[in-house]
């Protein structure tokens, strides 16, 4: 990875006289993107442990402390986790709270034509796993700097060049994942649940289907059924299981076909949270999908 000139600059943090704002994240992705335009000068709360249902999540007193008592929060939204929609709405820092799905010019999509809809992520129609696309990111890590600055002027110039700093390496990021992704684009793959668009759309995959069409949505046995036959008719290159959820219906409509079986972690549930975390969660995605088009 390349590191600007400007690197030299972080030792402004050292010297900056200023109060830090007390920040509080929502899941690790956008944990990771707080923690390097951060750096040095704080650490943000993570609310979501790492392998935990999003969408229904019970707060400790601890972090309800912390919510309480936040001067900025990032999260995705509501059709994510609307648990910390109703928090954020019932507490004092409502008006600190920023929502990186609703951020001007993030990639926003809809879920794909025939997702159920009414679940309780998907109030709108909006697909919440934005993180994916590595444009929004990019565009991300400005808006935080942005945000950290108002917040705390006296460290204004290091959130700059801390964010110049990911921005480039995220840049340089993505060149990889088109690079490693780019034998992967005509191969047929099936995924656990529906959260692959961003990422598919980005780098050009085909996901001809998912087992689970929502994060909260159950299968029924006619999806089940017509992706069997797809699996059975050869038309299914690989199919992906997830490390934080049951693979069993996944691999009964495998059933005795042979075909290859990967690991996708899309919320990086194996992954140590930290500022390194979104550069990791990406590659490792990038690299179990390129490992399926070196075995096809």
């Amino acid at each position: 990875m390349r590191l600007p000139a400007v690197i030299g600059f972080l030792t402004l943090a050292s010297s900056a006289i200023a109060e830090v704002p007390n920040v509080v994240t929502d899941i690790a992705p956008v944990h990771s993107l707080v923690s390097q335009v951060m750096s040095k000068l704080g650490e943000p709360v993570l609310l979501l442990d790492q392998g935990s249902d999003p969408h229904h999540f019970q707060m400790r007193p601890s972090q309800a402390r912390a919510l309480a008592n936040a001067d900025l929060i990032f999260w995705i939204g509501d059709e994510l986790t609307p648990w910390l929609d109703r928090a954020i709405e019932g507490g004092a820092s409502h008006d600190h709270a920023i929502a990186l799905l609703e951020a001007p010019e993030t990639r926003v999509r809809q879920f794909n034509e025939g997702h159920s809809e009414g679940t309780d992520h998907d109030h709108h129609g909006h697909d919440p796993h934005a993180w994916l696309d590595t444009q929004n990111a990019a565009l991300w890590l400005g808006i935080i700097a942005q945000k950290l600055s108002a917040a705390d002027p006296g460290n204004a110039e290091t959130y700059a060049v801390n964010a110049g700093i990911a921005r480039a390496e995220t840049d340089d990021i993505t060149s990889y994942l088109h690079s490693t992704l780019a034998p992967a684009k005509e191969l047929p793959i099936i995924v656990l649940h529906d959260a692959y668009g961003y990422f598919a759309d980005q780098f050009d995959l085909t996901v001809v289907g998912a087992v689970r069409e929502g994060d909260a949505t159950a299968p029924g046995a006619a999806h089940l059924n017509a992706l069997q036959t797809l699996i059975d008719s050869g038309s299914v290159a690989c199919v992906f299981r997830e490390p934080q959820h049951s693979a069993a219906m996944l691999e009964a409509i495998v059933a005795d076909n042979q075909i290859h079986i990967g690991t996708l972690d899309p919320s990086g549930a194996m992954i140590e949270p930290g500022p390194g975390f979104y550069n990791a969660l990406m590659t490792g995605l990038a690299d179990a999908i390129s490992r399926c088009a070196i075995e096809d």
